[in-house]
């Protein structure tokens, strides 16, 4: 590992600073090269919401990279030594994840979800859950089935209740790894503009399960999201506000999926059917 030891927050002089959802972020590295490419990929993670400030002094939030001699990097936050990497993809991977987790946090005037979303005719659809339980395979299958694609990562809801959309590639896990499928590849149409929530499906895959949901209320639907809502630990007032407000009117679903290539049209339907008797 590097053996170097910051002395200060402001470690080197190449740096940028930016906005994203109200929250300011610095990054600085000793390598201009480096600090292009790793501002750009943060640009592409973020999916544009990024605003150039003048100022890094001021950051909420402080980033820095070193690139050694022998190719090998060292991230930090805050001048706090976070890991030692000689793989620069993992690199601005580990960046970009520890970026978004803190505007996640701490949006101004935003509540992010730990979920996928598409919206089925004029529906919005949410799909709260952890990594690992199948929601970017059950997304990608409904999104080439004619859903307009939102999210695979967060459902980002405003003071109103409406869901705006954070079109990132889709996190695709296959037994070589994980890959990036931008969703034009998929043949998606992406959202656009802010969707109401009108149904909330948790649910994760398990072999040879059956779906039959259980209906939840809206009491229970909140209670159900709640660990998957980023900012609860920060702001919980806010959260559960904006939570109650999105959820108000939703139908909310929970039941165990079987392969979602099979599922996502028996799940088209059954919403259909809903969409009949409600």
């Amino acid at each position: 590992m590097s053996d170097l030891e910051p002395k200060s927050y402001n470690m080197f002089e190449n740096r940028v600073a930016f906005e994203s959802f109200g929250v300011s972020i610095s990054l600085e590295s000793d390598s201009l090269d480096t600090l292009t490419d790793a501002t750009q990929f943060l640009r592409r993670a973020l999916v544009g919401h990024m605003r150039f400030v003048d100022s890094a002094q001021h950051a909420r939030f402080k980033f820095a990279i070193k690139a050694n001699p022998d190719q090998s990097f060292d991230i930090f936050e805050s001048g706090a030594h976070l890991r030692h990497t000689p793989d620069k993809n993992f690199l601005f991977g580990e960046l970009s994840s520890r970026v978004r987790i803190k505007i996640a946090e701490f949006a101004l005037d935003k509540l992010f979800i730990h979920a996928g979303v598409v919206r089925w005719k004029n529906s919005g659809i949410m799909f709260p859950g952890n990594s690992y339980d199948g929601k970017t395979t059950l997304i990608a299958e409904l999104v080439t089935r004619g859903a307009e694609y939102y999210s695979d990562e967060y459902a980002i809801i405003d003071v109103d209740g409406f869901c705006h959309p954070f079109p990132r590639d889709l996190s695709v896990r296959t037994l070589k790894g994980l890959f990036r499928v931008p969703p034009e590849d998929l043949g998606a149409t992406v959202g656009k503009d802010p969707t109401p929530i009108n149904y909330v499906v948790f649910t994760k895959y398990v072999e040879s399960a059956r779906w039959e949901p259980e209906r939840l209320s809206v009491g229970n639907g909140i209670m159900e999201t709640i660990p998957h809502a980023i900012s609860m630990t920060s702001n919980a007032d806010f959260a559960l506000k904006l939570l109650k407000s999105s959820l108000a009117h939703a139908i909310i679903l929970k039941g165990m999926r079987y392969d979602a290539k099979q599922f996502a049209p028996v799940l088209i339907k059954f919403i259909e059917d809903l969409k009949d008797h409600d």
